[in-house]
């Protein structure tokens, strides 16, 4: 409401034309509405990675030995998991951010300091923040899958030498 009103007294000092007015107000409050719903899809993602990483380690550790290979190559699912989710929040970032750019045009073109004009290094911290925990979730979960699966790796190659050096009775 306060961009509005804004841009109603800039425009005309600046001498904007009601129709370019207009068309900036609906630009702007529209690109708006799709950060907020980048901003949501962020949320709804970081959930929906975090429970089905959490949903698969549940799943592999309390599976018996039983599943052999198919146990091996669980332990590889979060990695991947955490790989897509990391992917889809640098998407996410980089869609917020041409957003941002454009809203940033607009007000400086009506001649307002407003959030997009701040400094980056005020606005979007949470943005930075949520990568860089995707980002070590990622490497987390390859080395958890590395040592478990080396563990399962021994202990199958045991469990093989086991069956064939023991003698039949």
């Amino acid at each position: 409401m306060t961009l509005a009103v804004n841009v109603h007294l800039d425009s005309a000092r600046l001498g904007l034309n009601d129709p370019r007015r207009a068309y900036l107000i609906q630009e702007v409050a529209g690109l708006r509405t799709e950060i907020v719903g980048h901003q949501t899809a962020r949320y709804q993602n970081d959930r929906t990675g975090l429970v089905a990483m959490m949903a698969i380690y549940a799943w592999l550790l309390t599976s018996g030995e039983d599943l052999g290979l198919l146990l091996a190559l669980g332990w590889w699912l979060p990695v991947l998991v955490a790989g897509v989710v990391y992917l889809r929040q640098e998407t996410i970032a980089a869609a917020v951010g041409r957003a941002a750019s454009y809203i940033s045009c607009a007000e400086r073109l009506q001649g307002i300091h407003a959030w997009e004009n701040r400094p980056q290094a005020t606005k979007r911290p949470i943005t930075e923040l949520s990568k860089r925990v995707w980002g070590a979730l990622t490497a987390l979960s390859f080395i958890v899958a590395f040592i478990f699966t080396a563990v399962l790796r021994n202990d199958l190659r045991t469990a093989v030498l086991c069956a064939c050096t023991e003698q039949p009775t």
